[in-house]
């Protein structure tokens, strides 16, 4: 069992407000995290990292992810920096493998793919906000707050569900799933089914609608040649390096953590 990240700056910003992250916890089972700063908030480039490191501490330390203590610990340490509480204006998707299978918890949009172990079909949950308005995870730090975005934007999510076959260039798709007063969904998945899970960013979306659409994207992203050491990084630049050669371009960042899980 590993994991492996990467994450990449999109052509309309400055500076990559994504990030991601991965590693093993000290009881030898990975895990894999992604975060997404507005780009309308401040410094959220180093909000979403605080935010991804606090998780990732509580797994070094032995524990499961916790959301409400990493937001916590986040704001403690971006208010000693004297940085605007907005900087943790940040989607969070994160997944822990443990000893019955793999958790997964999905706060504001951005995909979990996951690969069947026997046919090497992609799933994949397409989490989004009708209102084009994620709710995120800080939002819970300050009770008016939350209560102002719910009011003007509602708690409306839908998870799109999709099935991508290896060798055919259509998806299969299932009603989506609308959740609603819940700010983070949960997944949990068996290592029976499936031996690759992904975890990506919404910056996969924007690439020329034209040339890639997301699932594209998506079946593209996980098609490794192996998943040996840095398999996602190797993935993620090769497809990058193609669309490059072809003009093709991602508009948003893009950040993508995954863990592959052996077969028992």
């Amino acid at each position: 069992m590993h994991s492996d990240y990467y994450f990449t700056k999109g052509k309309d910003h400055f500076i990559c407000e994504d990030y991601a992250f991965a590693g093993v916890a000290p009881n030898g089972f990975p895990y894999a995290i992604v975060a997404d700063g507005c780009t309308t908030a401040t410094d959220t480039d180093i909000g979403a990292r605080l935010l991804v490191r606090s998780l990732s501490r509580q797994i070094d330390l032995g524990k499961s992810f916790d959301l409400r203590d990493a937001i916590h610990r986040a704001s403690h340490i971006a208010n000693a920096l004297g940085l605007d509480p907005a900087c943790l204006m940040a989607t969070v998707l994160c997944a822990q493998a443990g000893p019955k299978g793999i958790d997964i918890t999905l706060t504001g949009d951005g995909a979990l793919v996951a690969r069947r172990r026997e046919t090497k079909e992609i799933v994949v949950w397409w989490v989004n906000f009708p209102s084009g308005a994620p709710e995120y995870l800080c939002y819970i730090t300050s009770k008016d707050k939350h209560k102002q975005y719910r009011e003007t934007f509602g708690s409306t999510k839908i998870v799109e569900l999709y099935n991508i076959k290896e060798d055919d260039e259509d998806a299969g798709n299932w009603e989506p799933i609308r959740f609603k007063d819940q700010l983070a969904i949960k997944v949990h998945l068996n290592y029976a089914f499936y031996d690759v899970v992904g975890l990506l960013t919404d910056g996969a979306a924007t690439f020329d609608k034209e040339v890639f659409s997301k699932l594209d994207v998506i079946k593209a992203l996980m098609k490794f040649k192996n998943v040996k050491g840095e398999f996602v990084k190797r993935r993620m630049r090769r497809f990058l390096k193609d669309c490059r050669l072809n003009d093709i371009e991602h508009y948003d960042d893009i950040a993508m953590a995954a863990m592959y899980i052996e077969d028992e």
